[in-house]
C-alpha cells in the first residue's frame, strides 16, 4: 500500500510541475471555417476553386481527374493547356459501357454552407469535350446544355478531356480527364 501511495505521489508531483496551463474540456465549437473552398467576400461566400465534376455510368458515380484550373473572383484571362489524358487517368477505374450508351455528367457542390444547390454549384457556361482513342484526337463536341453525352460506337478504351468554362457569377476554367471502355 505504501508503494502505491508513493507511486501516485510521484506521478502527481511530476504532472503538477510541467508548467503547462491545463484547460478544462468544453462543449463549445470553435468558429473556424473548415472548408478551404470558401472565402468571405462583401457579397457573401465565394468558391476558391471550381466545383467538382462527376460522371455517372450504370448508376455509379466517378470523379474525373482534375488536370488544371484557373479560378478568379473577377474576369481575367486564363490559358489552360491540358495534359495527356492517358497519363491523367492512369490508375483510375475504367467503367465499361455499351456502344452509344448515354453517360451522365453533373456539377457537385464543394461545400455544404450554401442555402441552395444553384449557389453551391455554379453551372459552367460551356463544356467542351475532346475524345481520344489510342492517343489520337477523334472528335470534339459541346455538352453544356445537355446532362448526358453518348459513348462512341468504336470498341476499346476512350480517353476524354472536359474543358469547363464559367463566365457569369464565377470566372474560371478547368480541365478534367476521364476514360471509359466500350464493349465489343
Amino acid at each position: 500500500m505504501k508503494k502505491i501511495i508513493f507511486l501516485l505521489s510521484g506521478v502527481l508531483l511530476l504532472t503538477a510541475c510541467t508548467g503547462e496551463e491545463v484547460k478544462p474540456p468544453t462543449n463549445e465549437v470553435e468558429e473556424e471555417v473548415e472548408n478551404e473552398y470558401i472565402e468571405d467576400t462583401e457579397n457573401g461566400l465565394a468558391l476558391e476553386e471550381p466545383p467538382a465534376f462527376r460522371i455517372s455510368v450504370n448508376d455509379r458515380g466517378y470523379t474525373p481527374s482534375l488536370d488544371n484550373y484557373c479560378w478568379e473572383p473577377e474576369e481575367q484571362p486564363c490559358d489552360l493547356e491540358s495534359s495527356d489524358p492517358r497519363e491523367l487517368t492512369e490508375g483510375y477505374q475504367t467503367p465499361i459501357v455499351n456502344a452509344g450508351q448515354r453517360i451522365q455528367h453533373t456539377i457537385i457542390p464543394n461545400v455544404d454552407d450554401f442555402d441552395s444547390f444553384d449557389e453551391a454549384a455554379p453551372k459552367p457556361s460551356s463544356i467542351v469535350v475532346t475524345r481520344y482513342r489510342l492517343g489520337e484526337k477523334q472528335e470534339e463536341f459541346t455538352i453544356a446544355d445537355s446532362p448526358t453525352f453518348e459513348a462512341p460506337d468504336e470498341p476499346g478504351v476512350h480517353h476524354y478531356i472536359f474543358y469547363l468554362t464559367w463566365d457569369d457569377q464565377y470566372y474560371g476554367e478547368a480541365t478534367y480527364a476521364f476514360k471509359l471502355s466500350v464493349r465489343e
